[in-house]
């Protein structure tokens, strides 16, 4: 996925167009990403959250989460969204998102649940930012 979709270049107009990536580093290596979209009508929807298989379950990907709304925040968004499969249905739920919805055979041919997360009360003046 890295190499395909969510490569350097990617990552790079992401960044250009005010999308959010933030990036874990563990001694001096990449252990985690999460991408986001440019926010749109107050809303941040996150498109990738990667966690180093040897190091999941040890708060890497709480962390980026947890910076993610603070700089969704800082953007004027009052709500983050995202995408993900069964597998981590529960592990969004247990970061305080919840879910709006099913997409049957979505991207990649799975089934995505589509979560929610309001972490502001919506102002009028950050819609169209």
């Amino acid at each position: 996925m890295l190499e395909k979709v969510y490569n350097e270049k990617y990552i790079s107009e992401q960044i250009a167009k005010n999308g959010i990536v933030l990036m874990a580093v563990s001694e001096n290596k990449p252990v985690g990403i999460l991408i986001t979209d440019p926010p749109l009508g107050g809303i941040s929807f996150g498109i990738w959250l990667m966690v180093d298989s040897k190091l999941q379950k040890h708060g890497v990907g709480k962390s980026l989460l947890k910076k993610w709304e603070e700089e969704a925040l800082e953007q004027g968004c009052h709500s983050l969204k995202l995408e993900a499969d069964i597998r981590n249905v529960e592990y969004y739920k247990k970061r305080g998102f919840e879910i709006i919805g099913l997409e049957k055979k979505g991207y990649f041919g799975t089934d995505n649940y589509l979560f929610h997360k309001i972490i502001a009360e919506p102002k009028e003046e950050n819609m169209f930012k």
